[in-house]
């Protein structure tokens, strides 16, 4: 997940295949192997190379950080975020989805038109980024997914809807490395290539970004930097129904 602290640098967090928690600094690597991370609503986030206070949406982006934390079994000093009082998500199919604490309900409004008055179900899949609610599926954008499931939680937990399927504050139980993230990786051409099928039908590397896709992954080259970042595809099921496209398996 990304973070943008007020010196406006741009600090990016992700749990790699080995289960470590890593921190990047504008691109560049600033810790290998986050241990701990202490938050102070007040103080802002400290680890262990200094302070950053967040810019913007810094419950969310708090929350977020929390939830990676403990996904990744990391040490959590110091204060527990606060609550969420309110969500807004633009989902994958570009539906403006905003979710609102009402007099201790949770009401869910769907591009300004009232969708739910009363939320009393939701189901959370970190396989997909997917959330099942009283009206149906809709799915977390990749690269906000931890934040955006994190401040969801918490607004269930405060109205006391029924939460099932994953939950974002525990340890993964999931294989190291089987959870769709975000991933910056340096000449991850050959891991991919090494997938299996994936040489046979991929030869060359320029050729990446279509034969991904079969693997939920969308990749695509950043020019100049000889780097490749991938990115895990998310699909939406329509919100009338629950049925949700095959999978290919994952990267």
């Amino acid at each position: 997940m990304d973070l943008l602290d007020k010196d406006g640098d741009c600090i990016h967090f992700i749990i790699d295949a080995h289960g470590k928690l890593k921190q990047y600094v504008n691109g560049q690597l600033e810790i290998e192997d986050v241990r701990w991370l202490q938050y102070s609503a007040a103080g802002g986030i400290t680890d262990a190379k200094g302070v950053f206070e967040l810019q913007q949406d810094q419950v969310e982006k708090a929350l977020g950080l929390h939830a990676l934390a403990m996904r990744a079994g990391i040490e959590w000093r110091g204060e527990r975020p606060p609550p969420a009082q309110k969500l807004l998500v633009t989902d994958t199919d570009g539906d403006r989805l905003e979710f609102v604490l009402n007099d201790g309900k949770l009401q869910e409004f769907n591009n300004g038109e009232v969708e739910l008055m009363e939320v009393t179900t939701m189901c959370f899949k970190f396989a997909d980024g997917s959330i099942t609610d009283d009206t149906g599926v809709f799915t977390l954008p990749p690269r906000e997914c931890m934040q955006k499931a994190a401040a969801l939680y918490s607004l269930a937990l405060e109205a006391g809807i029924r939460w099932t399927g994953d939950i974002p504050l525990q340890v993964s139980a999931q294989p190291l490395g089987s959870e769709p993230k975000v991933l910056d990786i340096e000449n991850c051409a050959g891991d991919i290539l090494a997938a299996p099928g994936v040489a046979e039908a991929c030869p060359s590397p320029r050729q990446l970004p279509s034969i991904c896709f079969f693997y939920r992954v969308c990749c695509h080259e950043v020019l100049g930097q000889g780097r490749l970042e991938t990115r895990r595809s998310a699909r939406r099921a329509p919100r009338t129904g629950s049925t949700s496209a095959p999978s290919f398996g994952r990267a």
